[in-house]
């Protein structure tokens, strides 16, 4: 999705990007809570023991709370932190820059830029976070180009950890229903409705309806099952592993370790491949 797509997606969704409301910080301590057990695999006490400064690349998060919450909890334990906020929406951006001063007394660096084609910033991250409701936005084809540029981009002892659900065995295990209820309060009651479905891509396009404000915001999402996300990280990381969540069994973090670096992300960003020119 475009730049003012996921303005208005985001606009009419009520996702909650208040960080210093009480469901922000209910969500902020979840995240910083969590972090001690991530903290704990091997692949990134290691990380974090063999470095005094740790570049931190958050992507796609918008507001930055994950890059935030774990930059806090660094440098809690006496590490130096850089930390980088990539997304496409500029108020989000505003919105991580003055909870990261916040939180940390400086501003993190954000940076408005198309998570596929990182490669082309002049970054370099030793731990990347891939946090939230972001993996649903990009298709098979478009993930590959995430994480072929993130290979390009992290040092080689880098890790990326991405905070994923099986989204394809709660369609299983609940029904997948045409309607769904998403947020409701006294000023506003959201749903979305099933509009349809692109095998070749494997996006599911549906519409976002306020019924009280009546606006309308269309957005397309892929259902990521976690082997499926693992699976495409494995062919840009030596190494792949899963820590469960705290709170539920259908979620938990994809851990990547140590990026390939074996293919030129370029290439993927020059040219599309024939079964998506079909029209």
């Amino acid at each position: 999705m475009l730049e003012d797509e996921l303005e208005k997606l985001y606009e009419v969704f009520k996702w909650n990007e208040d960080l210093f409301d009480e469901k922000g910080k209910a969500r902020y301590t979840k995240i910083y809570n969590e972090i001690d057990k991530i903290l704990k695999h091997k692949w990134i006490k290691n990380l974090v023991n063999s470095k005094n400064r740790i570049n931190i690349l958050d992507l796609c998060d918008g507001t930055g709370i994950a890059g935030i919450a774990f930059s806090k909890k660094l440098k809690g334990i006496g590490k130096n932190t850089e930390l980088t906020i990539v997304d496409l929406r500029k108020s989000a951006l505003e919105k991580a820059k003055e909870f990261g001063k916040f939180m940390l007394n400086a501003e993190p660096n954000v940076i408005t830029h198309d998570a596929r084609k990182l490669s082309e910033l002049n970054i370099v991250a030793d731990l990347v976070l891939l946090w939230g409701f972001a993996t649903p936005h990009f298709n098979p084809w478009d993930l590959i180009k995430v994480y072929s540029s993130l290979s390009k981009i992290m040092n080689c002892e880098g890790i990326l950890v991405v905070e994923e659900s099986d989204r394809f065995g709660g369609i299983l295990s609940t029904g997948y229903k045409d309607i769904l209820g998403e947020y409701h309060s006294k000023d506003h009651f959201v749903v979305t409705i099933h509009s349809s479905h692109d095998v070749l891509t494997g996006f599911t396009e549906r519409t976002a309806v306020d019924l009280i404000t009546r606006e309308v915001s269309p957005m397309k999402l892929y259902f990521w099952d976690i082997a499926s996300s693992a699976a495409i990280a494995w062919m840009f990381f030596y190494d792949v592993d899963f820590i469960q969540s705290i709170s539920s069994k259908m979620n938990g973090y994809i851990v990547a370790y140590k990026p390939r670096k074996t293919i030129d992300p370029s290439l993927y960003l020059s040219q599309e491949p024939s079964i998506l020119k079909k029209e």
